[in-house]
């Protein structure tokens, strides 16, 4: 339920695409995607939306809310939110010209967390032209159910995701995107080199000249996962090899992957795998 006041000229585009079951095997699809040129009394206020909602303001301004976020929508500007929440949107006392998507699918989850990790904000898209395009593709080819305009579909609403996560990331750093990437690769090459030791976040923010607690946040917001995580995580993926290569104990393998015992590794490698090493040995003996 929701009320609503549909303010929008007659060249407004507004398309819906019922999903079938082609479209629910799609990493991404839309359910509904348009173009709108609102008045000045177009309003939406509703929620229990079955959907993701992607907004991208083309001229003028709108004025958004939800999940604890408020806030003007001006040219050139995108926000993706929840519509299963509580959500309004409305133009700003002024014709507001904007894209739309509401859109679903297995891989939507974890991007719109990506762009929102620090909770839902206003993302300034940089290629404005690029990210117009693709919107503009996917209201052409929306209607369609063939699995090449559905894969094309899937693809676009990828890659417009992947533009917003990394302008957020821009917009939300202290440094460039550049050097926020340059710092975290630095950070998993000095891991990566010294796994077989023992290594404290410290260590790591000693090499890189980062404060601990701003590298932890910065390391999982690009990687997904904390520092200690991925050390682990590559410490795993390193044992499955010499499992599968070398014919020397599980304990050798613990301290060659820089685990402090033998019963610690066992534990991490049944966490990260579902089975005990030697388990997984035998599938490739």
């Amino acid at each position: 339920m929701g009320k609503f006041d549909i303010d929008i000229g007659d060249n407004s585009v507004w398309v819906t695409a019922t999903p079938v079951e082609t479209n629910a095997a799609m990493p991404f699809y839309i359910t509904e995607i348009g173009h709108f040129y609102a008045g000045r009394n177009y309003v939406t206020d509703r929620q229990g939306h079955e959907s993701y909602m992607l907004i991208y303001t083309v001229k003028g301004a709108g004025y958004v809310e939800m999940d604890g976020f408020d806030g003007e929508l001006h040219e050139g500007e995108a926000v993706i939110f929840n519509c299963r929440n509580p959500h309004y949107y409305r133009s700003n006392d002024e014709e507001w010209e904007f894209f739309w998507i509401h859109l679903n699918g297995l891989g939507v989850d974890g991007m719109v967390n990506a762009v929102n990790y620090s909770g839902i904000h206003i993302v300034n898209i940089e290629n404005t032209g690029d990210f117009r395009l693709r919107i503009q593709q996917m209201i052409n080819t929306a209607e369609y159910n063939d699995i090449q305009s559905l894969s094309a579909i899937s693809t676009d609403i990828h890659i417009i995701l992947n533009t917003m996560i990394r302008d957020s990331f821009c917009m939300n750093s202290d440094y460039t995107g550049t050097s926020h990437m340059a710092e975290i690769q630095a950070a998993v090459q000095f891991i990566e080199g010294n796994y077989m030791n023992a290594i404290s976040i410290e260590n790591i923010t000693d090499h890189i000249h980062v404060s601990k607690y701003y590298f932890i946040r910065l390391f999982k917001q690009y990687m997904g996962m904390t520092p200690y995580s991925y050390l682990i995580n590559y410490r795993i993926n390193r044992s499955k090899i010499l499992l599968r290569t070398e014919n020397i104990s599980v304990g050798e393998i613990a301290g060659k992957t820089g685990f402090s015992d033998v019963s610690n590794f066992i534990t991490q490698f049944k966490k990260q795998t579902g089975q005990k090493p030697m388990d997984y040995r035998k599938r490739f003996a």
